[in-house]
């Protein structure tokens, strides 16, 4: 179609330039329809028809490109990042140059050269100085993994996502967990799978994904270590015994957190309760709540406190404590506002509201399907006013049910719901665990030591990156398969003195453990040619730099690769329409 659209334009415009001529005997015009047609040609053929080679003189072979359909005589020079095991059945052209890194394309090719870029991609960064022309071609299906996390805490929950490609209405998918299957699936119109799962015991989880499509199975997997949360130390001071602490205390120790709580149960009479052998005893809370990650505040027995015990709080609070203004009744709305002004030196308003139905509500990750019976009730009030330096944690209908306030180095954070032992209560613990180990998490800021595996896919004969608070214990590795430890070489970074930083090349696939000190982290390496996401994730990687790098006009002007823009050869034809409309009305 496209050779006849050629033809057709070529037989019209000699065909109108002759009739033309022999009709009017001038020159110019004659000229000028035989330009205005070759500027329509040029627009039509430039940018659909031409073959390879002719909108570049170079090629760069990349992963996933078959050599055997592509003609390498169009260019120059052909440039591959394959194995030479592509010519195995063939001789190698000598235009076709093998590479062990694209950066090599540096020492013999003339900056500004455009270069096409065929097969699905490349890991490796393209250079700046070439103009790439996207010739990819995207694999023909695939899981790709879009995020997931190499451990998780018990009792915390976590996801991770990967997308079909090419999706299609008869695929079907299998999600096991240790050869269980798996229910928490979930996709949304785009195409993206979310994987969403809660861990309950120490130590390694293997998911298995098996993807349908009409008559292949493509099955992939994804190892995850299930790791002991991290251990809090939470003070709580309150004005009577209550059940929503009395439950939130016992969960919390459940899960070897330290707890410490002091009960007023009289006139400077206490009750005193110490769990999991906390940092400092129960009787000596208030002598330095500085060593607490958290501290829970009664508001009523704030306002009971000596300014002295006042004071250590807020001393402790600007330098990094995290409280928890536990609320009072809708008819102790007054002591509430005076005991966060007080504690923050800022203010806070509330109004109540008129309805008379009580406002329950439920956490975004509980079923729809659920939700009506796994509901707790709100206090008939609404935040008014807030200061400058507060965010929202959590809403309901649009509405702040839960805010926080950060007071220099530390925060205050205070919310609008009770009875959330009514999830215990109704036999839903896993709704009650979860949004307590969400709604603290978003409350405590921990300053301590780390050590973190990067979050790139660890493979076998690949770098993996380990960072860490800079001390001077060494870094090991252990190989679980085999049980070898190696110590690995660190140093600090340039512009980073206090992180430490590691690079461990694993020789096989399973778990291994870096420890440093007291710190340990788990990964999973996995075999070379696994391909979870590989080939998706570099056509994808690859597309992206090409767009990237060709939004700025950053070549030089010497390259003879450029063709004519689209839009020259339209205009040109339009321009030269124009004269010969112009000058055939002045006649």
């Amino acid at each position: 179609m496209a050779v006849l659209t050629i033809i057709a334009i070529c037989l019209i415009t000699i065909l109108a330039a002759w009739w033309d001529f022999r009709t009017y005997r001038i020159p110019l015009r004659f000229f000028l329809m035989i330009l205005s047609g070759l500027m329509l040609l040029g627009f039509i053929i430039q940018p659909k028809i031409l073959p390879p080679g002719e909108s570049a003189n170079y090629a760069l072979i990349a992963d996933g490109a078959d050599i055997s359909t592509l003609s390498v005589s169009n260019y120059d020079s052909v440039y591959s990042i394959q194995s030479r095991k592509a010519f195995v059945n063939q001789r190698q052209p000598e235009n076709v140059h093998w590479l062990s890194s694209v950066s090599l394309m540096e020492r013999s090719l003339p900056a500004g050269s455009a270069v096409e870029v065929f097969g699905y991609g490349t890991d490796e960064l393209l250079s700046e100085n070439y103009i790439w022309i996207d010739k990819l071609t995207p694999p023909e299906r695939g899981l790709v993994l879009n995020n997931a996390p190499h451990e998780a805490e018990i009792g915390k929950p976590f996801s991770f996502s990967f997308q079909i490609e090419p999706l299609s209405e008869n695929d079907s998918l299998v999600v096991l967990k240790d050869g269980m299957m798996l229910t928490t699936v979930r996709e949304d119109t785009s195409g993206k799978i979310e994987i969403s799962d809660q861990l309950s015991s120490e130590g390694p989880v293997h998911y298995q994904i098996e993807w349908i499509q009409e008559d292949s199975v493509i099955t992939e997997n994804w190892n995850i270590r299930a790791i002991p949360p991290e251990r809090l130390s939470i003070g709580m001071l309150l004005y009577s015994p209550l059940f929503e602490m009395n439950y939130l205390a016992e969960s919390l120790s459940e899960r070897n957190h330290s707890i410490t709580v002091r009960t007023r149960i009289g006139q400077n009479r206490f009750r005193y309760d110490d769990l999991n052998t906390p940092q400092i005893s129960a009787e000596n809370i208030l002598s330095n709540p500085a060593a607490f990650d958290l501290l829970i505040l009664d508001v009523r027995e704030y306002l009971q406190l000596q300014s002295s015990e006042r004071n250590r709080i807020h001393e402790a609070l600007v330098s990094g404590l995290d409280v928890l203004l536990i609320p009072p009744s809708v008819e102790n709305l007054d002591e509430w506002t005076r005991a966060f002004a007080d504690i923050t030196e800022q203010d806070i308003t509330f109004r109540e509201l008129n309805r008379l139905e009580e406002r329950l509500w439920s956490p975004d990750f509980v079923d729809p399907s659920l939700v009506e019976m796994n509901r707790i009730p709100l206090l008939n009030l609404d935040f008014q006013s807030l200061p400058e330096n507060s965010y929202e944690l959590l809403e309901y209908q649009g509405d702040l049910i839960a805010i926080r306030t950060d007071v220099q180095n530390g925060s205050v954070s205070t919310h609008l719901f009770f009875q959330s032992y009514n999830w215990l209560l109704g036999g839903h613990p896993d709704i009650y665990h979860r949004f307590w180990a969400d709604y603290l998490s978003n409350l405590i800021t921990l300053e301590k030591s780390f050590l973190n595996v990067a979050t790139q896919i660890p493979r076998v004969d690949q770098p993996v990156t380990i960072t860490f608070t800079s001390q001077n214990n060494p870094v090991s590795v252990q190989s679980v398969v085999d049980g070898n430890t190696i110590t690995v070489p660190s140093s600090n970074r340039v512009n980073h003195p206090n992180v430490g930083s590691s690079i461990f090349w694993p020789k096989n696939s399973g778990w291994h453990v870096v420890q440093q000190a007291e710190n340990r982290s788990w990964f999973y390496v996995y075999d070379s040619d696994w391909s979870f996401h590989k080939s998706y994730q570099t056509f994808r990687t690859t597309q992206q730099q090409i767009e990237s790098q060709n939004k700025t006009d950053n070549f030089s002007d010497s390259s003879n690769n450029r063709k004519v823009p689209d839009w020259m050869w339209l205009i040109s034809f339009l321009v030269f329409q124009g004269i010969l409309w112009v000058e055939r009305k002045m006649k």
